[in-house]
């Protein structure tokens, strides 16, 4: 199922739910994007947005909770080595427990990754899909039905490869 909310698509969530925390003054704090029940979650909650700690536990921009809200320990995003050095606007969950993320991160686990990542089960950098890419990525992705990964966004370059429509497809290794 593909829904949008507040003009983000996500793939394959039942659900998404905007927290706003507000500051002493009244005004906005910081936004959570909660997507729940995404497939093979088994009852996990996916939460991404400006934060650094959730629910008491250090996790910067990306943490999975349990169904009860505590910090799921078994998930840190970038494998606990660096996190990521901004949050992901877009995910995906993708077969074998994987998880795609984009958006304007450069850093993932503490390595240079610019845009686009794959996170494995336990939140982990999955070092073998490295896609370059030459921009921010706003829009969403889908697998289609042969396992390829579509993507589409505001760059003009994915791997060397130029394209004035935006839209590429990976394989399970990012190569186009």
């Amino acid at each position: 199922m593909r829904r949008a909310y507040g003009g983000m698509e996500m793939g394959n969530v039942k659900q998404v739910k905007w927290v706003e925390s507000l500051n002493m003054k009244g005004s906005r704090k910081k936004l959570v994007y909660v997507a729940a029940n995404l497939k093979r979650a088994k009852g996990k909650i996916l939460a991404m947005g400006d934060f650094s700690t959730i629910g008491g536990v250090s996790r910067k921009f990306l943490a999975r909770l349990n169904e009860n809200g505590t910090t799921d320990p078994t998930f840190t995003a970038g494998g606990g080595q660096g996190d990521l050095d901004k949050a992901p606007f877009r995910l995906l969950q993708l077969p074998g427990g994987l998880l795609l993320i984009g958006g304007e991160f450069t850093s993932v686990g503490g390595e240079s990754q610019l845009y686009l990542a794959r996170l494995r089960a336990d939140g982990s950098f999955d070092k073998s899909f490295r896609p370059i890419i030459n921009g921010p990525f706003y829009s969403m992705a889908r697998q289609e039905e042969d396992g390829m990964i579509l993507i589409g966004g505001d760059f003009t370059e994915v791997n060397g490869t130029a394209s004035t429509w935006r839209r590429w497809r990976f394989n399970s290794t990012a190569n186009i």
